[in-house]
Formats: structure tokens, sequence, C-alpha cells
């Protein structure tokens, strides 16, 4: 399969083996990266709100995640909040460095859920010093529509 392109975090197929320790080790930094994130709402900003609604996506293409149906769903409305930063002319952040995961395991809907409900607070204290409030709304009003989403199972 030489000259295929793959979704980052998501293995490339292979033995069975390595796809399942591939999936391991990309849930593990996802959880380490998670915490890093989820310990920063405490100071609001853009770039948190973006780096939330990123973390979200990359969540989305970890197995078992990737397989699931409703994911499409979800990922559409996260990338269409992302879009509105962008749109903004918010420059895209630099990820942090993955922390201690604080959870063990597959990246699972209440990661995701945790992470998306984050990301509505600090966009939502965000609001106050937003050049474009409208901008604000229409991202929460999408990471709404995932965390709808993720209810829709």
């Amino acid at each position: 399969m030489s000259g295929e392109m793959w979704a980052a975090g998501s293995p490339e197929p292979g033995p069975a083996g390595s796809r399942h320790a591939a999936s391991d080790a990309a849930s593990k930094a996802w959880h380490g990266v998670a915490t890093v994130l989820l310990g920063r709402c405490g100071t609001p900003s853009w770039e948190t709100a973006w780096l939330l609604l990123e973390q979200s996506r990359a969540g989305l293409l970890v197995e078992p995640m990737a397989s699931e149906v409703r994911a499409v769903r979800v990922h559409a409305a996260v990338v269409s909040a992302a879009a509105e930063l962008e749109f903004a002319s918010l420059r895209r952040p630099r990820p942090p460095a993955p922390g201690p995961a604080a959870g063990n395991g597959p990246v699972g809907w209440a990661d995701l859920r945790a992470i998306l409900e984050a990301a509505v607070e600090v966009l939502h204290a965000c609001v106050r010093t937003a050049p474009d409030p409208s901008v604000t709304a229409r991202a929460v009003m999408y990471v709404r529509d995932a965390l709808a989403a993720i209810d829709d199972s």
C-alpha cells in the first residue's frame, strides 16, 4: 500500500498486533495532551479553545473512534468550529507536548465529550475579548452540534 497517506494518529495497515500497538500508543498520547489542555481551561484563551477543538478532532481519528459511524458527524461539526476561528484570522497554535496521561485505554465518547464541553466553556469566556462575537457564537453552535451528535447513538 505504498504511496497512500494515512490520517495522523491512525496506524498504517499492517499485522493486527502492530495496528493494536500503534492505536494504544496514539490513545496514550491523546490522553496526555488532553490532560495538559484541560489544565489550561482555568485561563481561557483563543489558543486553548482552538487546541481543544483540534484535540477532539484528533481523538476521532484514533481507533475505535475512527470506525464509528457517528464520528463522521462529530468530526464535521468540530472542523466547522475550528474553521470559524481560522476565518477570524486567528493563527493555528502549536499543540503542547503530552503530559502524563490521566486516562488509560482507548479514546472514548466520554473523553471527547469532556474536551468539547471544555471548548464551549473556553469559547464562552473568550466572547468578551472577541473582535467579532459572532465568530465565537458560530463556533459554539458547531461544538454543541458535535455534542448532540455524540448523544445520537
